[in-house]
Parts: structure tokens; sequence; C-alpha cells
């Protein structure tokens, strides 16, 4: 390629060239467009980029503009012909252009970058400019004036600066061969390329691939080097659903499908399909991905429009398939095991910078990195209850606070979980709460808006059904094609924002004030509160959102009511009393038991108070507790129980102290 060429490929964009220059944008050439040029030139900047991008940055700043120019302006190649795995790149590819695909593992601070170092030379104090890469080789460096090589001083002030930032480029795990684990490369960026992304951003590269001194080895005879891709060109590529490219024909199709009488019922069907019943959890996970607008009051704060589920059952019931469906199904999810992940893990993690430097950097987790998404965890009740304790404030405050090796950051996790934990004891025991039987604590429970039981339990006339649909399982096919329902929710979740009707405020109100209605007196258990009344306003704004309408109806309160209400029905009635008791999921236990312990803490504390040694004796207490109404049985748990959390102190055998 020769100057002259480019010129006249300037000249022939001409008008774009003098737009990127009134914005101070970079000018982005797509190898489509030099190929259409002159293939010969496509070929050069492919197999030469450096001197490519020299040459053209040369012709564009030495440019007659007929405007004013402020600063340089910056010559850009975009998408090189093939996109390649990171994982695929080998020593030919060295100092080439390519195209490359992944998400954002970690992010460095912006540097400021010497590119070309003002020299002063310490014998005859002549000034020169030098590339940074030769000052840093020290590579035959001569004084202009003097023809000596030094010794120089480096003038910071004068030399020419970029802004660079480093960051670690992970394969998309769902591009993996079978065994394989995902490949990462350092990508350096530079100038305007470093605003705009973090960690967990999905992006496609294009860049020079170039060698950086790697570990030595004795044993080895060869010096070795790892390779690192210098930035040219970055992209967002479908990030989330807000990201979604939806075209005019598009529209035209998801505005068909949502005057559909059944649509919402249609939605459901093309969840999952080839998992069978489980309707009330399918149209629960449709609202999860529709989400409803986040709520903003006058006073500043926020109200969250992630719907969070999780799904507790039997073993055998498909919840991890139905967390695999929704993690494929939505453009941005992460998909964790609870045996498998840490603290660090799902916030965040402080990690040595991989550019050598020795800094630390922050790493994102599962939750940041499904920001504006949907984070799957599976097997939650096998997680560490240190490593749980990390889901509180992001399930419902939805950040991440963070203050390790010195670096205190907040990071944005706004993402709808999706976990699912089996029973404590394997099964299901009908005798006990629901609640009583999740391992985990009710402070987490309470945090999400759904909570759904799944019992295996025989039937006949089901299990018949259930064979057939296995055994035919290739034959279901969702009524509802997978891309257009992603684009179909993309495409709701950006332009419908509904807002509650005065009829849907009735319904919502209605419900709440008859289920409250419920707690005739102060010794009846507390059905429902304030957060299971949000939970329905989320589900109601995300019923509209599915109908693609911009209001709340009466339909859509009611059957978010509905849906709510046979989650509680499920997980919130006290077996002993049959009524519906909120705390059996917000405190961990129902009013009666909760009375019940308060009691034998009197007891106890009473017995002790009267006897000489300040103890209560085993016998006194079981006692007391039958003349007090409480079965001798549920005594001797309820007081193993108390010991074993620390409210009661066993002194020595069979002799008891209240703490």
């Amino acid at each position: 390629m020769q100057e002259g060429q480019a010129e006249i490929l300037l000249d022939r964009y001409r008008g774009r060239l003098i737009e990127s220059a009134g914005r101070g944008a970079p000018l982005v050439f797509d190898i489509t467009e030099l190929e259409r040029f002159d293939i010969e030139v496509a070929d050069f900047a492919i197999e030469h980029p450096d001197e490519f991008l020299q040459m053209m940055n040369r012709a564009v700043n030495g440019y007659d503009f007929p405007i004013e120019v402020d600063g340089q302006i910056r010559v850009r190649i975009r998408n090189a012909r093939d996109v390649r795995r990171i994982g695929s790149l080998r020593s030919t590819d060295v100092g080439r252009l390519i195209t490359v695909e992944g998400i954002v593992r970690s992010a460095s601070v912006v540097y400021t970058s010497l590119t070309e170092v003002y020299l002063v030379c310490r014998r005859c104090q002549t000034g020169m400019y030098a590339p940074a890469g030769q000052v840093k080789r020290n590579d035959g460096l001569l004084c202009v004036q003097c023809e000596r090589s030094g010794p120089f001083k480096i003038d910071r002030e004068r030399s020419k600066k970029d802004d660079s930032r480093f960051v670690v480029l992970q394969e998309f795990p769902e591009g993996l061969r079978a065994g394989n684990l995902p490949r990462s490369i350092l990508v350096i960026l530079s100038g305007d390329l470093v605003e705009n992304i973090g960690a967990g951003n999905r992006v496609r590269i294009t860049g020079v691939l170039k060698l950086m001194e790697g570990p030595k080895s004795k044993a080895s005879e060869t010096i070795d080097y790892d390779h690192y891709i210098e930035a040219v060109y970055v992209e967002q590529i479908e990030r989330d659903f807000e990201d979604l490219v939806i075209t005019d024909d598009d529209v035209e199709q998801i505005k068909r499908l949502s005057q559909e009488p059944d649509l919402i019922e249609k939605i459901r069907r093309s969840i999952a399909p080839s998992i069978y019943g489980l309707d009330d959890i399918k149209l629960a996970i449709a609202l999860q991905l529709a989400s409803a607008p986040e709520t903003v009051y006058a006073d500043g704060t926020t109200s969250r429009g992630d719907i969070h589920v999780l799904l507790v059952g039997d073993p055998g019931v498909a919840k991890s398939q139905l967390l695999r469906y929704v993690a494929q199904i939505a453009p941005r999810a992460v998909f964790t095991s609870g045996k498998g992940v840490t603290v660090a893990g799902l916030t965040a993690a402080a990690v040595k910078d991989e550019t050598g430097d020795g800094k630390w950097t922050i790493e994102a987790g599962a939750l940041p990195l499904a920001d504006k998404g949907v984070c799957c965890i599976d097997e939650l009740d096998k997680m560490n209850e240190r490593d749980r304790e990390a889901l509180h404030e992001g399930l419902e405050q939805q950040i991440i606070a963070i203050a390790k090796a010195g670096i205190t950051a907040t990071l944005r996790c706004r993402c709808a979980v999706l976990a699912a934990a089996n029973p404590k004891y394997g099964r299901f025991d009908p005798n006990e709460t629901v609640a009583a039987q999740i391992n985990l604590p009710p402070t987490l429970l309470s945090r999400f808006d759904l909570i759904f039981v799944i019992h295996d339990r025989p039937d006949q006339a089901r299990d018949g059904e259930l064979v057939e649909h296995i055994l035919n399982g290739d034959a279901a096919a969702p009524a509802i094609e997978p891309d257009l329902l992603r684009k179909y929710i993309a495409y709701v979740r950006q332009s419908v924002n509904p807002v509650l009707t005065d009829d849907a405020k009735a319904v919502l109100k209605k419900c709440f004030l008859d289920v409250r209605g419920m707690c005739a007196s102060a010794n009846h258990p507390v059905p429902i509160t304030a957060r299971q009344l949000q939970a329905l306003m989320r589900l109601s704004k995300a019923v509209a959102r599915l109908r693609m309408s911009k209001t709340v109806s009466e339909g859509d309160a009611r059957l978010a009511a509905n849906l709510l209400m046979k989650c509680l029905g499920e997980v919130g009635i006290d077996p002993e009393s049959g009524m519906l008791d909120v705390g059996t999921v917000d405190v961990g236990m129902p009013k009666t038991a909760a009375d019940r312990t308060i009691k034998l803490q009197r007891i106890i504390a009473d017995l002790a108070k009267r006897s000489p040694d300040r103890l209560a004796s085993h016998t006194d207490v079981i006692a007391e507790a039958e003349r007090a109404g409480i079965d001798i049985y549920k005594a001797e748990n309820l007081l193993r129980k108390m010991v074993s959390m620390g409210s009661v102190m066993e002194v020595r055998a069979g002799k008891y102290r209240p703490v």
C-alpha cells in the first residue's frame, strides 16, 4: 500500500471523515469497505495492521479539513474477516489483524501512558522525541546533536500521553467443546476505547495479536512468550435484553403476536416445552424474564423491578433443567452451582493485575456479571452458610459493596435470581412445615418474591402422562419460537413501562386487606406483610408487560394475586393451625412454634429462679411444659433445639440455665 492510496481512500470517505473530525470521534473503516475499495489494501490491513494504521493516521492528520479540528483524529478498523476463538490463536497470527469475542472477566483502572517520550540529553541538553517502546528497550538511542548514547532524562510534561487500560477477555463458555475450559487473553485498550467497558460486558474486539515475555523455564531451550491483543476497535454485542437488535420486521411480528387472545398461555407453553407440567412455575419464569420497571420514588429511593424465584423440590423434578433453559434463552445469564461457588465467586474477588505491574484489581463474580440479566443458582442449599450471606444485599438492594485489598467499590447487580434447592432431608415430610425443611435462613427466603414447592408423589394418571411426554420429548414444540420469544421479551422490556390503574390498585388492595383480615386478634399469626404487597405490584406489572400493555388491568392484578397466593399456600401454611402464617418464611417458624418457644423459655427461667443452684432440671422443665399444654415430644425437641441455638445453656447433664 502506498501513501497515495491512503489519500485516495480518505477522499472517497471525505464526508464521513469531516463528520468524525467535527465530533472529535475516530474514523472507522470496516474491512468489507476496504475490500470494496481495493482487495490489496484490505489484505495489507490484515497482514500489516500497524503499518496500515500509521500510514492512515499520517494521512488523516495531514488532511486539509474545511473545518477547525481540535486534536488528532484516529483511524480504526473493525471486523477482521473471521471471528476467531481465543483458544485457536497461534504463532502464525502474531502481528496480524484479528477479531475475537468474549466476556470481560476483569478490567483495570485507566492509566496514563507515554506514547512518545521527550528525552533530554544530559551532555548537550538537546531534546528529542522517541517511541516509548524504543525507550523501554533502550534500543539504539542516540542524541540527535552530539550523537552519543546518553545518558538521557525523561521530560514527562512534554512527552505525548494517552489513556490506556487492561482487560482480560474470556471465551464464551457456551461455544466450548465438551471438557474444554474457557481460555482468556489480555487486551490493551487505548484512547477512546478505555470508556464504556467493564467486567461482565460481552464484547467483540478487533486488534493486533502481539507477544509479551512469558514465564521462564530452566528446562526449556526456547524463549517463551505470551499472547496479548492491542485493541483497535471494541463493540458491545447483545449484552442484555435491552441491547438485543430488533428489526422493523421483528416489530411487526411482535405486535401481531401481542394481539392474540391466548398470548399468556402461549408464552407459558413456550417456556421449557420439553418439561412436563409445572405450569405455574413456567408462568413465573415468563414474568421473571419480562420483569417490572424499576420504581423511583419522589424522595429518590428506588424499588427493584426484578422478580426473584426459588424452586424447592424433591430430586428428579427437573429443577436444574429449568435453570439451564433460562440460562440459554436469556441473552445475558450466568449459571452457577452452590457446590462450587464461594462468596468471591458470587460477588467479586480481589486479584493481582495480570499485566504484571503487581497492582490489585476487582474481578466480578456471578451476580455482577449477570447485571441486567438472570443469575441461575442451582443447589442453593448446598452452598456454604457464610457464602450465602453475600446474597442478602444483592437480592434486595441489587448492589455489591466490596472493600478488599485497599479497593473500595460498589458493583451493580440488577439481575433476577432463579434458584433451586432440595429439602433438608432429601424429600419433603408432610408433617412438618415446608419452610422448616428448606435448609436456607429465613432472612434469605423472605427476599424471594415467589417460592414454589415441587412434590414428587405417585399418581397413576399423572405418571402415565409424564411417561408419554418424556418418551415423545422430541415432539414437544414451543408455541412461540425461542428466537421470537427472546425478541418479544426484549421489545416489551425496552418499550413498555406499565402503570397501575385504579381498578388494578383496588384488586391489590382488596387482596392484601382480605388476607390481613384473617388476623382477627393479636394472638393470630400475621398472614402477609408489605413485602408481599410489593411482590404483587411487581408481578402485576410484569403480566401487563407480557401483554404489551401500558396499563395494569384488573385481570393482570388477579393473575398476579392468584400466583402469589398459590405460593404462600404451599410454603406459608402452619400445619398445626392450618392458617396462613408468613412467619414460616420471614422468621423461620410459625407463630404457634414461636409462642411455644417463648413459653418454654419462661418455664426454664422461672424454675431456675426458684431453684437453690439457679438451674432448671430436665424433669421439672418437661413436667411444667406438659402442664402448660405443650406436648412432651415437642417439648423435648424444642429443648434440644434451644440448647443447640444457644438460647438455653446446658450447664451439666439434665441442668439448664437461661441465657
